[in-house]
C-alpha cells in the first residue's frame, strides 16, 4: 500500500484498540487503547520507521508482540470462563485508561479538539468508528466461541489491503488474491452456514447475562440463530475497523495527535456503556453488574491491555509491520489453544481449517510487504 507522509511520529490503536507508532519521544509514552482483539486503528501493513540497533532488537520485537497477543487474548478468555460479560467488565478499564489518558494530554497541553471544521467532523466520525467497533466487537463475544470471533476479526487486514487498492488504485498483488481467496474460504469454513453444513449439536459459550450462565447447550434454532448473529456482528466490526484505519490515517496526515483521539474514544465508549447500563438499572430492570469474585477477577484481566499495548509499542519500534501483523494475528493460536486445553467446548476440523487459511492469509500479505520493503532497501 502506498506510504502517507505522516509528520506525527506515533500512530495509536483504538478500541479491542491497539497502537501503532513510529518513533516519537514526544508520545511514546502515552497508553494506548486495547480491547481484546479489536483491530489497529492504522493499516498494520503500513510503513513505519522501525529502530534496529541489531538483530536482538528485532527478535525482542518478534517476542513482545507475541506476549502482547498472549495477554489479549488471556484476557478475554478469562471473561469467558467466569462468565461476565465484556460490556460490564470493560468499565473498569476505561475508567482507568480515560484518567491516564486525560492526565497525558494535559501534561503535554494538547488541544482535545482542534482542527478545521472538516478536520472536527472527521474526528467524530473517526471517535464513532472507533466506540461502535469496541460495543459490536463486545456484544460478538457472547455468541461466538472465542476462536471463532478471533478469526473473524483478524479478516480486517485483508479488508484493508482491498481498500488501498481500491482508494489508491494499485495493482493487486497475487499473494494478496490468494489471502482474500483464502480469507472468503475461511471465514466459511469458521461460519458454518447451514444451507453448507449438515447441522452437528454445536456447543457455543454464551457469555451472556440475559440468560442463563449455566446453559452452556442451547436448542438447534437457538444455536444457529446465536451463531448467524455473531458471525454478522465480527465480520461488521472487522469491515467498521478498516474504515477506522481509513479515517485514521487521514487525521494523521492532519497532525492530530494519536493521542487526543484515544481520549475521544475512551470518553466516548465510557459515556455510552454508562447509559447502557443506566438503561438495564432503570428501564429493563436487568441490572446485572455484580461485585463478585467473578466480576472481579473479569475486570482485573482486561486491566492487563494496559500492559499488552505498553508491549505492543515496544514491538512496533522494533519490528517490521507485516512481521507485526503476522505475530498478532497469533492470537487465533492462542484462542484455539485456551479453549481447547482449559475447556469442554472443542472447535471442530473446520474450524481449525478455517482458522488456518485466516492465518494463511495474513502471512502472504504480510510476508509479501516485507519482502517488497526489503528489496525496496
Amino acid at each position: 500500500m502506498k506510504t502517507l507522509s505522516i509528520d506525527t511520529r506515533e500512530t495509536e490503536n483504538i478500541g479491542d484498540l491497539k497502537t501503532l507508532e513510529t518513533n516519537s519521544i514526544d508520545d511514546t509514552q502515552q497508553p494506548n487503547i486495547v480491547v481484546a482483539d479489536i483491530p489497529l486503528l492504522v493499516d498494520p501493513l503500513e510503513d513505519q520507521t522501525i529502530k534496529k540497533s541489531s538483530n536482538i532488537n528485532s527478535y525482542l520485537g518478534f517476542i513482545y508482540s507475541l506476549l502482547a497477543a498472549f495477554i489479549l487474548t488471556l484476557a478475554v478468555f478469562i471473561t469467558k470462563v467466569v462468565k461476565i460479560d465484556l460490556l460490564d467488565a470493560v468499565l473498569l478499564r476505561l475508567i482507568v485508561q480515560s484518567i491516564i489518558s486525560f492526565f497525558y494530554i494535559y501534561s503535554k497541553k494538547y488541544v482535545i479538539f482542534a482542527g478545521t471544521p472538516k478536520q472536527k467532523v472527521l474526528q467524530i466520525i473517526n471517535c464513532l468508528l472507533a466506540v461502535f467497533s469496541l460495543i459490536i466487537f463486545l456484544l460478538a463475544n457472547r455468541y461466538l466461541p472465542l476462536p471463532d470471533l478471533t478469526t473473524i476479526r483478524y479478516t480486517q487486514v485483508i479488508w484493508t489491503a482491498i481498500a488501498g487498492i481500491i482508494i489508491f488504485r494499485e495493482k493487486p498483488s497475487i499473494p494478496l488474491i490468494l489471502g482474500s481467496i483464502f480469507t472468503v474460504i475461511g471465514v466459511t469454513l469458521v461460519a458454518q452456514p447451514h444451507f453448507l453444513f449438515k447441522y452437528t449439536q454445536r456447543r457455543v459459550i454464551l457469555n451472556t447475562t440475559i440468560d442463563d450462565y449455566n446453559s452452556t447447550m442451547i436448542t438447534k434454532n437457538s444455536t444457529l440463530s446465536n451463531h448467524f448473529l455473531g458471525i454478522l456482528l465480527a465480520l461488521s466490526c472487522s469491515i467498521i475497523l478498516t474504515l477506522l484505519i481509513i479515517t485514521n490515517k487521514t487525521l494523521l496526515v492532519y497532525k492530530i495527535k494519536p493521542s487526543v483521539l484515544l481520549i475521544h474514544f475512551t470518553s466516548t465508549s465510557l459515556i455510552f456503556l454508562t447509559v447502557y447500563q443506566l438503561y438495564k438499572y432503570y428501564v429493563s430492570h436487568n441490572f446485572t453488574i455484580r461485585f463478585t469474585w467473578q466480576y472481579i477477577v473479569a475486570s482485573l484481566a482486561l486491566l492487563l491491555h494496559i500492559l499488552s499495548s505498553l508491549l505492543i509499542q515496544k514491538a512496533i519500534k522494533r519490528e517490521h509491520p507485516g512481521i507485526f501483523a503476522i505475530t498478532q494475528s497469533s492470537e487465533i493460536l492462542f484462542a484455539i489453544m485456551l479453549q481447547n486445553l482449559f475447556t469442554q467446548f472443542k472447535s471442530n476440523l473446520f474450524v481449525l481449517l478455517g482458522s488456518a487459511l485466516v492465518l494463511t492469509s495474513i502471512l502472504l500479505v504480510g510476508g509479501y510487504k516485507f519482502y517488497k520493503d526489503k528489496r525496496k532497501r
